[in-house]
């Protein structure tokens, strides 16, 4: 599963980003993940003393990294509650 990021929005409270393993026709992907998160649930990084270099794309792409992190927290434990769940199965 090989998907690639397709889309970014960032509104004033929160974040959504697409990816799909199609990103030249998100209609044939097989494979899509979306997701929105708070921007208030973001962790970001607080160096304030760096120079502004390609500041834009720099701040994308920790906000990004970010949101990405917050998703992957969650997933992480949601697969440890539904690992708890199907030991009862084995």
């Amino acid at each position: 599963m090989a998907v690639k990021l397709v889309q970014t929005a960032i509104s004033e409270t929160a974040i959504s980003m697409r990816y799909a393993d199609d990103p030249n026709d998100p209609a044939k992907a097989q494979t899509c993940i979306e997701f929105q998160v708070p921007l208030e649930a973001l962790k970001l990084p607080s160096d304030r003393n760096k120079p502004l270099v390609k500041v834009e794309s720099q701040l994308l792409a920790v906000v990004q990294q970010a949101a990405l992190l917050y998703v992957r927290d969650a997933i992480v434990e949601e697969i440890h509650g539904l690992a708890g769940l199907a030991g009862h199965w084995s």
